[in-house]
C-alpha cells in the first residue's frame, strides 16, 4: 500500500540522515528512485549489462555441464539468445529452465534433458514479467513459484 511505502520511505530517509558512513544502495530500476533519496546519493555509479562474453560465463556458471542438456544448448547459444539480460536475468533463466525440465519428468516420468525451446521459453518468460511485476527479480521469481505451485496439483505424489 502507499501508506506502507511512505512509512517505510520515511524511516529510511531518517536513519541515513543520523547515518555517519557511506551507504551503497543497489537497484535495477534508477529512474523509480525518489527525489528526497536522490538530494541524498552523492554518486551514481553505473554498471552496464553483460556482454556476449561475460553472458557466455554466467551461463557456464548457472547451466554447468553437469546439467543434462542436448547438444545444443551451449553457452554460445544461450549468450545470442540472452542478449539484454543481466546477471540476475540470467540465474532466473536458467532456474526456470531447469524447473520446466523437473517438472516434465515429474509429470511423465523417465528422463529428460534441457533443450533450446526451454532456454528460449525462460528467457522469454524474464522478458515478458519486466511488463508484468514492477521490479525485475523478485516478481520473476514469484512468478516462477506460483506456476510450480498451479501445476503442483497435477504432479502425481508418491505415498
Amino acid at each position: 500500500s502507499d501508506h506502507g511505502v511512505n512509512m517505510s520511505r520515511s524511516v529510511l530517509l531518517t536513519e541515513l540522515e543520523k547515518h555517519n558512513g557511506i551507504v551503497i544502495f543497489s537497484t535495477n530500476l534508477a529512474r523509480n528512485i525518489d527525489e528526497a533519496f536522490r538530494r541524498r546519493i552523492f554518486s551514481f555509479i553505473e554498471f552496464e549489462l553483460p556482454g556476449n562474453e561475460e553472458r557466455k560465463r554466467l551461463w557456464e556458471l548457472y547451466l554447468p555441464e553437469t546439467v543434462p542438456r542436448d547438444k545444443d544448448v551451449t553457452p554460445d547459444k544461450c549468450s545470442s539468445e540472452s542478449e539484454g539480460l543481466s546477471s540476475a536475468d540470467i540465474q532466473t533463466a536458467s532456474t526456470k529452465a531447469m524447473f520446466s525440465v523437473a517438472l516434465r519428468i515429474k509429470l511423465k516420468g523417465g528422463l529428460d534433458v534441457i533443450n533450446l525451446d526451454d532456454i528460449k521459453e525462460s528467457i522469454n518468460f524474464v522478458r515478458l514479467s519486466y511488463n508484468i511485476i514492477p521490479g525485475r527479480n523478485t516478481g520473476t521469481t514469484k512468478l516462477i513459484q506460483n506456476e510450480l505451485i498451479e501445476n503442483s496439483s497435477s504432479i502425481p505424489t508418491s505415498k
